[in-house]
Formats: structure tokens, sequence, C-alpha cells
């Protein structure tokens, strides 16, 4: 019964135009929240989705190198690198091999010797700057991982450069794993 009487004055005052101008204010409060909060999680999730598809990508290479036999490396490109090249060791640097040399071969530009195949599947520009402590990255067919720099010990730590504190912003490599984490003063493994 007082259900319907509020619901009878209602329906016979109507709403002021302060009540409606108070809800719509409210509403764009929540709104103006709601986008600065959604950009923050937006920014999150691009360095994330960056972290785990390099993890994916560096997982796969493995897998390959050990199906097909063969080395494969890792490099960074750049002073400020937003690119990593993956490559195949099918050759010496003068002629295609069927097992490789075991040694990376890549060439600057304007350079006519023979390179190891780039896989462009895993060689994509990324979003972010990255940031590499390892050198080139040798998986080999037996999918153990080395760096190439002497006296630099595992983990490497693939890093990517942002502003923004995402949960996953690294990805840590040593022999025999890689994983993905959150960089503090070195790549916290999750």
């Amino acid at each position: 019964m007082n259900l319907n009487r509020a619901i009878n004055i209602f329906n016979r005052h109507g709403v002021t135009l302060v009540e409606l101008v108070i809800v719509l204010s409210i509403v764009g409060i929540l709104a103006v929240a709601m986008g600065f909060s959604l950009s923050g999680w937006q920014g999150a999730y691009k360095v994330e989705s960056q972290v785990r598809e390099l993890h994916s990508d560096l997982l796969s290479v493995q897998g390959r190198a050990m199906q097909v036999g063969r080395k494969h490396f890792l490099r960074c490109v750049g002073t400020a690198p937003k690119q990593i090249l993956i490559y195949d060791d099918d050759g010496n640097g003068t002629i295609a091999l069927p097992d490789g040399d075991g040694t990376a071969q890549y060439n600057g530009p304007g350079s006519y010797t023979r390179q190891d195949t780039i896989l462009t599947q895993y060689s994509k520009v990324r979003w972010y700057t990255l940031s590499w402590n390892g050198g080139v990255l040798t998986m080999d067919k037996r999918g153990m991982l080395s760096s190439s720099l002497p006296g630099t010990p595992a983990p490497w730590t693939l890093r990517v450069i942002s502003a923004i504190d995402a949960d996953l912003n690294c990805v840590s490599v040593t022999s025999t794993k890689i994983n993905v984490g959150k960089w503090g003063t070195s790549c916290d493994v999750k």
C-alpha cells in the first residue's frame, strides 16, 4: 500500500529540474572516474599482453629448435629496441646447410653475404621498448638456452620498458626455462 502511494505521488509531481541536474552530474562524475580507471587498465593490459606474446614466441621457437634439430638465435635490434629478431641456423654465411653451423649469421643493411633465415612470424615490432641483457640468445636442438655474452650468468631478462605498473612486465630466461614475471630489481618470476 505504501509503495503504491509513493508511485502515485511520483507520477503526479514528476521530477524537478534540480533533481535531474543532480542525477546527471553524479552519472557524469562516475563516467569520468571510470574512464581514467579504464585507461590505466588498458595500458597495463597492453604491457602484459606483449610480455605474454614474447613468452609464447620464445617457447614456440625453443620447441621449433628441438623439432627441426637446428639452433635458433634471438637478438634485440637497435639502440632502443622494439623488435626482436629470431634466426634459424640454416647456413654458414655462404651457403645453406641442412643442420646449420652453430653460429649466428646476421647482416646489416647493404651486406650481400648470406645470413641465417629470419623467422618473421616471431620477429614482430613491439609496442614498447625492450631491454635485454643476454646478448645473442642461442636455443640449441635439445632446447637448452645460452647467451653469447661471456660472464653473464643466467637468468637473462627481457624487460618491457614502460611507466605503466603492470603485473607482468618481464621474461626471465635460464638455460632450461622461460618464465614471465614482474620487474623489481630483477625479474620476479610469477
